[in-house]
C-alpha cells in the first residue's frame, strides 16, 4: 500500500518522466551520430535502438513492454512507473553501456551521450572500474559494469540468499497476487498492463513473484538485522535500487531527493522487495563502494549512520 500511494505522487511521476526524456534524447542523438545525414539511416539506427531495448528478458518482470508501440508510449512519458523505470533500465543496460564498452570515450555514441546531457565520463569510469576488478580483456556485461566483483551488495545478497526449491513449471514463478487485491491496495494498471496476461489466469497481476525465485536465509546477518528492526524481508538487498542510484547520476539527476520515493514506488507494489531492502540497495548504489573497506559499508548499511560522502 505504501508503494502504491507513493506511486501516485506527481513528483514521482515527473522524476521518472524526466529520466525517460533524457534516455529519449540519447536515442535521438545516437541515431543522428550513427545514421549519417540521411533520414533512412537515422531511422534505421533508431529502430535498432528500440529492438535492443525490447530484447527479451527470460522472466516476466514488472514494466515489460510488448512491442515498439508500447515503447513509444513509455518514451513519451506515458504508462506506469514500472514501465517508465524499466525503460530507463533497459536503455542504459542494453544500449548506452554496450555502446560505450565497445567504442570508448571518443566514439560516436559517447559524443551522442554528451550531446544528450548524460554523464558519459561517469559511465566510462564505471566501465574502467569493472575492468580493473575483473582483470580480463573480454567484453563486459552490463551487470558486471554496474556491479563488479567485490561490490558490497554482492556480499550481502550471497550472504542472505539461497537457491529456491525446484519450481517445476515456469508458470509457478508468476505472482499469485490478484488484480482486484492490487487495485484495492491503491495500485493502478497502465493500458499495457491491462492487456498483459498471466499464465495463472486473467485475474492475476502480469508479473513474476520475486519471492518464488529467491529464498532468504533466516540465519543470515541481513535477515537477523531486519528482524531486530522489525523490518520484513522478501528477496534481500535490491540490486535494482542500487542500479537506480547510478542511473540517476548518469542521467543528470544524481542526488535528486525524488529518487528514493521513485524506487519505493517502483519496487514495493509488485512485491519485489521490502522497504528495508530498497533503502539498503539505494545506500549500496553509491558510485564505487568497494574502494572503501567492506567493514565500513557493513556498518553504514546496518547502523544507518550517514556521512556527507556516502549517504543516499
Amino acid at each position: 500500500m505504501l508503494g502504491n500511494r507513493i506511486a501516485q505522487y506527481d513528483s514521482v511521476s515527473a522524476f521518472s518522466i524526466e529520466l525517460v526524456e533524457v534516455c529519449k534524447r540519447y536515442l535521438v542523438e545516437r541515431a543522428n551520430e550513427l545514421g549519417g545525414v540521411t533520414r533512412a539511416g537515422k531511422l534505421h539506427q533508431l529502430t535498432q535502438s528500440y529492438l535492443s531495448i525490447l530484447r527479451p528478458i527470460p522472466l516476466p518482470f514488472a514494466g515489460r513492454l510488448r512491442n515498439v508501440a508500447d515503447l513509444h508510449l513509455a518514451l513519451g512519458g506515458s504508462g506506469s512507473i514500472r514501465e517508465l523505470q524499466a525503460t530507463v533500465w533497459r536503455t542504459i543496460c542494453f544500449v548506452l553501456l554496450p555502446d560505450l564498452m565497445a567504442g570508448g570515450a571518443r566514439s560516436k555514441p559517447a559524443r551522442a551521450a554528451r550531446n544528450a546531457g548524460l554523464d558519459c565520463d561517469f559511465c566510462l569510469e564505471l566501465i574502467e572500474h569493472a575492468k580493473s576488478k575483473l582483470e580480463r580483456s573480454q567484453v563486459l556485461s552490463h551487470r558486471e559494469v554496474l556491479c563488479p566483483p567485490s561490490d558490497p551488495i554482492k556480499f550481502w545478497q550471497s550472504e542472505a540468499r539461497v537457491g529456491p526449491p525446484d519450481l517445476g513449471r515456469f508458470s509457478r514463478c508468476w505472482s499469485g497476487h490478484r488484480r482486484a487485491d492490487f487495485l484495492r491496495e491503491g495500485g493502478a494498471f497502465s493500458g499495457v498492463e491491462i492487456a498483459l496476461r498471466s499464465p495463472r489466469g486473467e485475474e492475476y497481476v502480469p508479473w513474476l513473484d520475486g519471492a518464488r525465485l529467491v529464498c532468504m536465509r533466516p540465519d543470515s546477518v541481513f535477515a537477523k538485522t531486519a528482524a531486530a528492526l522489525r523490518e520484513p524481508v522478501i528477496t534481500g538487498p535490491s540490486n535494482t535500487a542500487a542500479d537506480m542510484t547510478k542511473f540517476a547520476r548518469i542521467l543528470g539527476a544524481g542526488g535528486d531527493p525524488r529518487l528514493t520515493p521513485a524506487a519505493i514506488a517502483y519496487l514495493l507494489p509488485t512485491g519485489s522487495h521490502s522497504l528495508f531492502e530498497v533503502l539498503f540497495g539505494l545506500r549500496m548504489g553509491t558510485a564505487f563502494p568497494d574502494i572503501h573497506e567492506l567493514a565500513y559499508w557493513r556498518h553504514q548499511a546496518i547502523v544507518g549512520e550517514s556521512s556527507n560522502d556516502h549517504s543516499v
